[in-house]
């Protein structure tokens, strides 16, 4: 059982810090059951808005030390969002 409870808690989490991404990548794109996600000190320019239909259970999004411009609209409508980090990007202001 612990097994089976660390195997779930895997596919909830993608942390792919410092790997040099440049976008978020299809594979945990495909992941609908991610709860945490951390994209930290990546070289991505933005985010697509698909992310927030794509993962649906998002409660914890990390993308802070990006070059992320601008969010989708689509975050602030996003209903299990709970912690959104996104300090040294250059965004200048949320969307409505």
């Amino acid at each position: 059982q612990e097994e089976q409870e660390d195997q779930d808690q895997e596919e909830q989490q993608a942390c792919l810090r410092r790997s040099c991404l440049r976008q978020v990548p299809d594979r945990i794109l495909k992941n609908s059951s991610l709860t945490y996600v951390c994209l930290e000190g990546n070289h991505i320019p933005s985010v697509p808005s698909s992310v927030f239909a794509c993962w649906p259970k998002l409660q914890w999004l990390d993308l802070r030390n990006n070059h992320i411009t601008m969010l989708p609209a689509e975050i602030g409508s996003h209903r299990c969002l709970e912690m959104l980090l996104l300090e040294g990007n250059p965004i200048p202001g949320l969307p409505p």
